[in-house]
């Protein structure tokens, strides 16, 4: 008898944890949430940093949202590049293994070939998604990939992109051309201008940086750089022959000085030695000092290739 009631209360007990189990797993599914894909909301959080308003942001700005209060920051013409990514937490280490990241927005423009301004906002993490919770700054910075600024407050920003523009030591010669200092040398009295292109408007009618490229003007023909080396302290180039006809330049820029826009001032601020050769062979070398005037004319734009 003993034995038999032993049996029935090791039967009831084995009930009852099979039925706490069944019990507890419909409010353990419950409870679990399944890890969000950020991927297949990519786009939604995007569009999400973009509408939120600047001011919730820093209460500083206006009421604007963020995508508009930073298209108007930078004009109309630059193109702006929007990317979710991890606010810069990952190490590349098994530290990073099983964390769940942060996830930003960033908004990122090119406004010259060496000069750049980029957002960082923390929106939420990689596994829940877009927090409930306020967002803020994770970065901001300005400047060009060796000597750029970083900082955290967003009303900071437009000054600190005038400053940054006032200090560059280098020249955006966009839209503009290059002249010869003075009188023309001999070998070089047709010598009419020099174009230096390093950004051009894309599909959309943006701003975005191109492969360096550009053309020196001799009287009315025209000879194609090839081999363009510019990172806004020297020049260097050779041309595509014309005929029997090409060129080759070494150059400089002297220190630069800008007026109070940040423009620079163009007057002999590119000095170097520019060669012709005729059928391979040298015919004509000069050391030769350039100014640099602003144009309106967009001849060297992409023309009828949009990038």
């Amino acid at each position: 008898m003993r034995i038999q009631t032993i049996n029935i209360v090791r039967s009831f007990a084995v009930a009852v944890f099979i039925l706490t189990l069944f019990v507890g797993l419909p409010a353990q599914i419950k409870n679990s949430k399944p890890r969000w894909n950020w991927r297949k909301h990519e786009a939604e959080t995007i569009e999400h940093a973009k509408k939120y308003l600047v001011f919730d942001l820093d209460p500083k700005l206006s009421n604007s949202s963020f995508e508009q209060w930073f298209q108007k920051l930078l004009g109309d013409s630059a193109q702006v590049d929007w990317a979710v990514n991890d606010c810069g937490e990952q190490t590349g280490t098994a530290a990073d293994r099983g964390r769940d990241f942060s996830m930003c927005v960033s908004a990122r423009t090119q406004t010259a070939e060496f000069f750049y301004v980029s957002v960082n906002i923390q929106f939420g993490t990689f596994s829940s998604g877009i927090s409930s919770e306020k967002p803020f700054v994770r970065s901001i910075s300005v400047g060009d990939l060796l000597d750029g600024e970083m900082f955290y407050i967003l009303s900071d920003l437009p000054e600190k992109i005038r400053l940054n523009l006032l200090k560059r030591q280098y020249l955006d010669p966009n839209n503009g051309v290059f002249i010869i200092s003075g009188e023309k040398p001999a070998g070089f009295k047709d010598f009419t201008a020099m174009r230096l292109q390093t950004m051009a408007e894309n599909k959309n009618i943006k701003r975005v940086a191109v492969p360096q490229n550009g053309r020196i003007e001799i009287g009315q023909k025209e000879y194609v750089m090839r081999e363009v080396h510019f990172d806004g302290q020297r020049l260097t180039f050779t041309t595509v022959g014309v005929g029997d006809v090409n060129f080759k330049f070494e150059g400089e820029f002297s220190k630069l000085e800008f007026d109070s826009d940040g423009e620079a001032l163009g007057e002999d601020i590119l000095k170097g030695r520019l060669t012709k050769f005729v059928k391979g062979k040298k015919a004509a070398a000069a050391k030769l000092t350039f100014s640099w005037i602003r144009t309106e004319n967009k001849a060297l734009t992409m023309r009828d290739k949009k990038v």
